[in-house]
């Protein structure tokens, strides 16, 4: 999205590129939280190994959540608002089909997160999860400070704004 928003080169494309490259720093930094805190709590190093982790770590299934939401541009998230500008501007600039990608790759990175949350934090309680428990407070801190950030800046996409150009 952020080169397929810059290479369009109209105002509106940079724009919703720049603006995507920001959201992303944010969700992608919040998913990988998640998954350390995943892996730090169970010391488990595959996928797999982590079934049923929900209900042990319910802060950080709704921390990743906000992360999936915002990665495949659901509404009230931060990829919604740049995801939305990139598509807008590919169709003012006639790019419908190069639109339609962008639109699927949507829905393709959905259908990876929710592989992955499914696989996680639902299902039967594996071994590792068993005695898991969520991470201490200053784990948690930088977790909740960019989950939040998914939905400020969802919100309020202007934020996410590093100047104003005066046209």
């Amino acid at each position: 999205y952020i080169v397929l928003g810059v290479c369009l080169a109209t105002p509106l494309g940079v724009a919703g590129g720049l603006l995507h490259l920001f959201n992303h720093m944010i969700f992608k930094n919040l998913a990988f939280l998640c998954a350390g805190a995943l892996m730090f709590s169970t010391h488990a190093h595959s996928l797999h190994e982590l079934g049923g982790i929900g209900r042990k770590m319910p802060f950080t299934l709704l921390a990743f959540a906000c992360a999936l939401f915002a990665a495949a541009g659901m509404p009230l998230f931060n990829g919604f608002a740049s995801k939305y500008v990139l598509y807008y501007a590919l169709i003012d600039q006639g790019e419908i089909v190069l639109a339609v990608i962008a639109i699927l790759t949507s829905v393709v990175t959905l259908a990876y997160f929710l592989k992955f949350m499914h696989t996680a934090f639902f299902g039967q309680l594996s071994p590792k999860a068993a005695h898991a428990k969520e991470p201490g407070l200053f784990m948690r801190l930088p977790i909740l400070a960019l989950a939040g950030l998914c939905l400020l800046t969802g919100l309020f996409p202007g934020l996410g704004q590093i100047g104003r150009a005066h046209v």
